[in-house]
This record gives C-alpha cells, structure tokens and sequence, in this order.
C-alpha cells in the first residue's frame, strides 16, 4: 500500500493589521511509499510555492470625537494619536478643516503630552507622518485659531481631521472636533426720529445695545461724538450722560446679560446754520469688558438726517429696497416721489451704481408697477403741493467672479430750480452664485483582477446661487470594464443606457445629469468597474 503524507504549513504569527507585508509564504509537499521487496520506503517531494503577503494600508486615530470652548481672539487645542494599523511601514496626511473657515493647524506632539509647546510650534506644521511602522502610533496636536471677530462668538465650529494612507490613499479615516465660541458680542445701533429736518429743529437720536453673546459684557461705555451741526439738549426718557464734554457724550452702563438688551436717548439741535441738502450722520462707539479683553462696538447708522430746504420746497422719495439675484436675472424696484413743500416743483431722477449696472428709470403711467414701452424718464415735471411720481428702476444683473456680490445703487431726487433741495436713498442688490464642489473616492477591498472597485463622487453647492443643468462625468480608467446596473445617483440606480433617465455610458464616459443643484444641496453618484 502507498503511504502518502503531507507536511504542515508553516506558522505564522500577527503584527499590525496580520502577517507582515513582504512576508514570504514558503510551501512544499511531500510523500512517502514503498513496494513489495523494498527494505525502506521512498520519499518524494513537491515544488515549493512561495506567496508574499501584500501590504495592507489601515489607520485609526483616536479620539474620533471631541468638544472644546474659546473665546475670540483665542486658540483651542484638540489632541490626536494616529495608530498604523497596517501590517508594514507607512505614512499618513494629516489635514483639517473647518466648517466656519477658522484656521486649522496640526503640528506634531513631540514629547506626547498632549500640550502644544513653544518649541512644537516653532517646528511648524504637520501635513505627513513620518515612517510609521506597523502598530505603531504618532501624537499631534489640531490648534484652531478663532479671529478677533466677535460675529462668530454664540456659533459651533465643527471640524474634520482627515488622516490618509500614502501608501493607499483609499485607506483614511476622520476624527470629528467641535468649538463653541464664546463671550459677550455687543451689537450696537443708533437712529434718529425723523430721516428730514430743518435747521433749528430738535430731534431725538436712540442708541440701542444688545448682548447677542454667551456670556455677560462688563465695564460697559458708550461714547458719542455729535455731529458739528447738532448740539446736546438733553436726555429723553431715559438717564442723562454721566459725563457731557463739548460735543462729546459719555454713558457707563451696568453688565449686559447674554441675550439682554438696553437703550439710551437723548435730544439735540440742528444748527441754525445747517446747510440745505446736507447729510447728519452721526454714531456712536461702545466699549467693553470679555473678561481681560476690552473690546469695542461701533454703531450701526440705522437712519440719518437730510438737512431740509428753509423755503417752502421740500421732497421725499422712497421706499429703500434690498433685492436680491442671480447673473441674468432681471431686477426692478418702484419708486415715490412725493412734493412735500407748498409749491409746484420739477425733479430730476438719477440713479448711479457702485457696480457700474445700468439702472434704468420707468414711469409706471398705468400703476401696472411694470415697465413698459414708452415709459423711460428722467423727471418728474411739475408737481404739485402733495403731489406723488410713481416710477420703477431696472437693471439686468451681470456675471461677477464672486457670490454675494453686492451693487449700492444710490437713488437721488433733486429740485430743478433748487440744488439743496434733494433726497436720496440706497438700494442693495446682492447678486448670488452657486459653488459647485467635487469629490471622489475610490473603494477597493481586494484591488486584484476580476475584483470590483466601487467610485463615489460627492457633489456640493457651497454657493447662495442655483447651479443649473450640472453634469457629473467621469471617464472608465484603462485596465478596467464598467459593471452594468451599478450607476445609482443619490442611493437610487440609474441605467447606463441613453433611455430618458440622468445616466448615459457612451464613449467610455460616464455622464450623469443631475439638473439643478440648490444652494445647501448635496448629492451622491456610485459606479463599479471590474479590474481586467
């Protein structure tokens, strides 16, 4: 009888992420048998086989979570081990991001004590590891830099720590870190009573604070410095100024809670030499305390003064608007003009642009409030005691290189037979664009032929404009076939066939056409190739 009989296999033993990469597996078999006659049986052997383990590119970082407070003005640090879970030698990219676009620096922990040092800092930043063997970990450390900015103070910054393998790039992994900026933000805004008054007159101005913060603002004062054309009355319904010095005004005030809102007025009188047409703009300037940061507030002008005619001729027009509008789009605002004098009076309309847009000015003759033909203008005529000019400015909205572009159209009605005498408003128009943002990753188990990989590409508009008829293309790579049925646009499947639905294969490009993409709008197109 022969006797056959086959050697184990060689033992192997775990590191990093199982044998180590390189590792050669060396196999042979064997057998032995004999024949009626022999003293001793025969052995015979295989060829031997031998297979190298592959490198496997795997990274953990931990904490994958974190929390942390700053102040403006302030830094908050987010430490971070990043572990080589592979089975051999590698290097990682480290980067961050962060979703309010506060800087984001990740500098190396040298020393492994989870405190950023001068000398780490000094080093500069971290952008790739170095070597990492297989089980072996790095420390960093992620600094967020919060501006002097106190608009960001009450929001939550999250932000995303991306590590990826050099190796492999399709191996990475995110840690997650949120920053609550804190502290007192003071918004504060002056008005006045009357947007048109006479020399002489007495006017009221307001000044109203609020504490849109996180926390109380202390060693609060107010200071406002009048216009040479006004001078102080007095308080109106509310406390004097501690201190009056000339045209200067000084208001201390109590801690504002977070969310607490408060307000001082006071009378003043517009100069007897106060020049018809002139503009009064006047603010104010608030200081205060965020802990040891002193930090200041200055008014928003919420209304101004328009020095009015001492005859009997005055006008107003209105109302202001604010518009807003994509490239293209087509914007129109109505206007009054109203005679608010005792006599009859002509006034030219002009309308000037900060972008240069071409305004153009339409009576509305049928009160349609739209612009028809034969309706351009460019005064009123005469009108009488009372008397009101409805009319309609219109422009086209032209490409701009960035959203939220903004156009001041100054709007000025002015006497024809009297220069002081005229009224003008501004209009914002902000023109908005989408942002489209692309991304791919490609997902690979076991890249060997006959293997799948499955693409993903993420798509975002970033933008305060529409993005209209966007097409996600992409080419098959070389030494790959793509896998039919695999197209799916945001989890739904998609044919690859021309029949009508967002998905063609033609020419070895795949095109999927996703339409319209709103701002804030994000989306998913998969695909599958197979390796030849």
């Amino acid at each position: 009888m022969t006797a056959l009989v086959l050697l184990a296999a060689l033992p192997w033993s775990a590191h990093g992420a199982g044998t180590p990469a390189g590792t050669v597996i060396a196999h042979q078999a064997s057998a032995t048998y004999s024949s009626p006659g022999w003293s001793s049986a025969v052995t015979v052997y295989s060829n031997t086989v031998n297979v190298t383990v592959a490198q496997v590119a795997v990274v953990n970082v931990t904490p994958l979570t974190a929390e942390g407070e700053s102040h403006v003005d302030a830094t908050v640090d987010f430490p971070l081990t990043i572990t080589n879970s592979g089975n051999g030698t590698d290097r990682f990219t480290v980067s961050a991001v962060s979703a309010l676009g506060l800087p984001s620096v990740v500098y190396w922990d040298m020393d492994g004590n989870g405190v950023l040092a001068s000398e780490e800092v000094a080093a500069g930043p971290m952008a790739e590891t170095r070597d990492l063997p297989a089980d072996s970990s790095l420390s960093c450390i992620t600094r967020v830099i919060v501006p002097a900015d106190v608009t960001f103070i009450g929001q939550t910054d999250p932000l995303v720590v991306t590590v990826v393998s050099v190796f492999d790039n399709a191996a990475s992994t995110w840690a997650h870190r949120s920053t609550r900026i804190i502290g007192p933000a003071m918004e504060v805004v002056k008005g006045v009573n009357t947007p048109l008054a006479h020399a002489g007159d007495r006017v009221t101005y307001s000044i109203v604070y609020k504490n849109r913060g996180t926390s109380d603002a202390t060693g609060i004062s107010v200071v406002d410095v009048l216009d040479p054309r006004l001078r102080f009355v007095g308080g109106a319904q509310s406390r004097e100024p501690d201190r009056v010095a000339g045209q200067v005004l000084t208001w201390h005030l109590d801690p504002v809670q977070a969310g607490q809102e408060g307000s001082v007025e006071f009378y003043a009188e517009l100069a007897a030499t106060a020049v018809p047409g002139d503009e009064v703009h006047n603010s104010a300037v608030m200081q205060y305390e965020d802990g040891p940061t002193i930090r200041m507030a200055e008014s928003i002008e919420s209304g101004f003064i328009t020095i009015q005619s001492g005859g009997t001729v005055t006008v107003d027009i209105g109302p202001p608007h604010t518009e807003l509008g994509q490239p293209g789009d087509t914007i129109q605002c109505s206007f009054v003009v109203t005679n608010t004098g005792t006599f009859a009076e002509d006034f030219e309309l002009a309308a000037e642009s900060a972008l240069g847009l071409d305004w153009l000015l339409y009576q509305d003759l049928n009160s349609n409030w739209k612009t028809d033909p034969g309706e351009r203008v460019a005064r009123t005529g005469a009108l009488q005691s009372g008397g009101a000019f409805t009319f309609i400015a219109r422009t086209t909205l032209p490409r701009v290189a960035e959203d939220l572009t903004q156009d001041i159209m100054t709007l000025r009605a002015q006497s024809t037979s009297n220069s002081n005498n005229a009224k003008a408003i501004v209009n914002t128009t902000t023109i908005v664009l989408p942002r489209m943002i692309l991304g791919k990753q490609a997902t690979a188990a076991d890249p060997r032929t006959g293997r799948e990989i499955l693409f993903t590409i993420t798509y975002a508009n970033e933008g305060n404009g529409q993005a209209d008829g966007f097409v996600v293309s992409d080419a098959i790579p070389p030494s790959t076939a793509f896998v039919p049925g695999s197209v799916r646009l945001n989890g739904a499947l998609r044919t690859e066939q021309a029949d009508g639905d967002e998905a063609t294969l033609q020419g070895g490009v795949l095109s999927v056409h996703v339409g319209t993409v709103m701002p804030g709008s994000r989306g998913v197109v998969e695909f599958r190739v197979r390796i030849l």
